[in-house]
């Protein structure tokens, strides 16, 4: 009995067979009717062809392109939906005009006409062009209008936020430093960058990618300088950027680049007045020694087996960078020298005038430690008491008393002054000198102005014996010398007059231009005093010195001499005996004495003239005795 499946393969192989009679009876048919066959198809070809071509050259024609960022150095291609003629390049125009050439290319029927300009240079960015095509022909030959064309060059690419453009305005920068900016895409001449600066810097430049301008100067910066930049686009007039930056001061060292007294055990510092890059620092110095950094800016260097009296030397190389980027441009050089022989680096007190005669405190300082016997035992002083000897750190302070006024003293450190460790004992001997105070004994005595014109010995009296405690007046003074008011007789020759030695001649009143008054000597004036109860003395050829004596023995003198320097006088007294007196013969009163009896500097001098009491040199008094005939004085105790 037939299974299904047997059913099922009966029937496909019945239908496979009716498929194939059919294909035979329609190739039968074919093979008879060949011609009528190829006719039909041949047709069918031709209506189809010329429907086609009938489209292709009275549709529209359009044109096809890139509108939008059109890039400036490449060609612009239009492309043409329809197959035509013919264009004629040479009246196409193009707004703005820009030279270049143009291309018509249509290679068969089956294919659309293409437009192409190429630009002699390159189009201008971020610029609308316009073109016109003029002349243009249908494949048949009928004119053919097409429609403006319109596209926009791709903008210039602007600049990324690196670079000069991330700096901020005034940032400091290092003096080697490049200038750089980069832009978002590649430049393909869309700008012509400029650097621009003030103060002017000359620059290299280079570019990278076509993205990355870079402009290196040719040397250091100035250091410590506000520079302004600008980066300029000259080929579109822009300026990109503009910044104002400011460049790292040049590393400088603030220790001394010269030292000196340098111990054995002492450390040789360099300090910088910036943080210096260690990397960048090459020191040097011209004996064994280590250098470390103990901070960021001072370098120190321990040198070994030091030479007394000995100088060396170190370096700093040109390169030398701070970590603000400043950099040292020439190199720099400097020396320190160990102790040499031990000096005397001050002295007190120095060229002092007037100074303290009670007591003085005289120091040496040394240039470094030293032996204190040593230094001790060669101090001397010309004059005084050495009671004290004391230090403080490298101080000698020496303490001398009762140096004596008016001296001029001498202190010496002789050489030999040995050191407390390292160097050289001294090899010179110094000294200082200073003068004492000058002593002043000024004694008490009033000063009274005369009362009559020619009582300037009874006014002078006066005084000291106010000074002495005894009240008195000029006529009782006078009259105590013994007065007898007449004039002189001039009818004999010379005139005979009174004795001066004795009494006082001529009237208190009178004057001996006009022999009227002579006054006494001083042995009158001297009998007036031991009359008014003091003892008194007189003197003659008395000097400056022999004043100043009195005065520093307590007593004032009554100093003959005179108010100008004028000749003198002369005549015969009753008793024959000759006198000589000063024509403006004049009294004074000396109470007081500036320096010592020895050798007085000037004194002061109450003058019964005006009433007042001034100030004379030692010359001056010198002068006014010499005008004395005698060179008298009194002396009242």
């Amino acid at each position: 009995m037939p299974t299904k499946q047997t059913e099922k393969n009966a029937k496909k192989s019945a239908s496979s067979h009716r498929f194939k009679d059919k294909l035979k009876s329609i190739f039968s048919f074919l093979r008879a009717h060949k011609w009528y066959v190829f006719a039909f198809v041949v047709a069918i070809i031709i209506v189809t062809s010329l429907a086609y071509f009938i489209c292709r050259t009275s549709l529209a024609v359009n044109v096809i392109y890139t509108a939008q960022n059109i890039k400036v150095d490449q060609p612009v291609i239009f492309k043409l939906t329809q197959h035509i003629q013919l264009i004629d390049t040479s009246k196409i125009t193009i707004s703005p005009a820009i030279e270049g050439s143009w291309k018509f290319t249509q290679t068969n029927i089956s294919e659309n006409a293409t437009l192409t300009f190429t630009p002699r240079k390159y189009f201008k960015e971020n610029t609308t062009y316009k073109v016109t095509v003029h002349d243009a022909k249908r494949l048949l030959g009928q004119p053919l209008s097409l429609p403006t064309i319109s596209f926009t060059t791709e903008k210039a690419p602007q600049l990324v936020d690196t670079g000069i453009l991330s700096w901020k305005g005034g940032q400091a920068v290092a003096s080697d430093t490049s200038f750089s900016v980069t832009l978002a895409s590649e430049n393909r001449q869309l700008r012509k960058l400029e650097l621009r600066t003030t103060p002017a810097i000359n620059t290299t430049m280079s570019i990278k990618d076509d993205k990355v301008f870079t402009w290196k100067p040719t040397s250091i910066l100035p250091h410590n300088t506000d520079i302004s930049i600008e980066v300029y686009d000259s080929k579109n007039d822009e300026s990109l950027v503009k910044k104002t930056i400011h460049t790292a001061p040049e590393p400088s060292m603030t220790s001394p680049t010269t030292r000196g007294n340098i111990d054995q055990h002492d450390n040789i510092p360099i300090t910088f007045g910036q943080a210096i890059d260690q990397s960048s620092a090459n020191i040097t110095f011209d004996l064994p020694g280590k250098g470390s950094w103990q901070n960021e800016t001072t370098y120190v260097f321990t040198p070994e087996n030091l030479t007394p009296n000995t100088t060396y030397r170190f370096s700093i190389a040109k390169g030398l960078r701070s970590k603000e980027g400043g950099i040292l441009q020439n190199g720099i050089s400097g020396s320190f020298s160990t102790i040499g022989p031990v000096t005397v680096v001050g002295m007190s007190p120095r060229g002092g005038n007037e100074l303290s005669q009670a007591s003085q405190t005289i120091s040496f300082t040394f240039s470094r430690p030293v032996d204190h016997t040593s230094a001790e035992q060669r101090f001397s002083v010309s004059s005084g008491q050495i009671v004290g000897k004391a230090w403080r750190g490298n101080t000698l302070l020496v303490t001398v008393n009762n140096l004596g006024f008016q001296k001029h003293i001498t202190a010496t450190m002789s050489a030999g002054v040995t050191n407390a460790s390292f160097g050289i004992p001294t090899n010179q001997a110094y000294s200082l000198s200073f003068t004492t105070e000058i002593r002043t004994v000024k004694l008490a005595v009033p000063a009274f102005r005369q009362q009559h014109r020619a009582t300037c010995t009874a006014a002078s009296l006066r005084m000291i014996l106010a000074y002495r405690g005894i009240s008195s007046d000029e006529i009782g003074l006078v009259n105590a010398m013994g007065y007898n008011p007449r004039p002189a007789d001039t009818s004999t020759d010379p005139p005979t007059w009174d004795d001066p030695q004795t009494m006082f001649v001529g009237s208190i009143d009178g004057s001996i231009a006009d022999w009227t008054a002579a006054g006494p000597d001083a042995p009158p004036v001297a009998r007036a005093a031991r009359a008014y109860g003091r003892n008194a003395s007189y003197a003659t050829g008395i000097t400056s010195s022999w004043i100043a004596h009195q005065i520093h023995n307590g007593t004032p003198v009554i100093m003959f001499g005179s108010f100008r320097a004028t000749g003198n006088v002369t005549w015969k007294t009753p008793s024959g005996a000759t006198r000589i007196m000063n024509q403006t013969g004049h009294a004074t009163v000396v109470i007081g004495v500036k320096g010592e009896p020895t050798s007085p500097l000037g004194f002061w001098v109450n003058d019964p003239l005006r009433g007042t009491t001034s100030y004379w040199s030692r010359g001056a008094v010198d002068a006014n005795i010499a005008r004395d005939p005698d060179r008298q004085a009194v002396l009242v105790y």
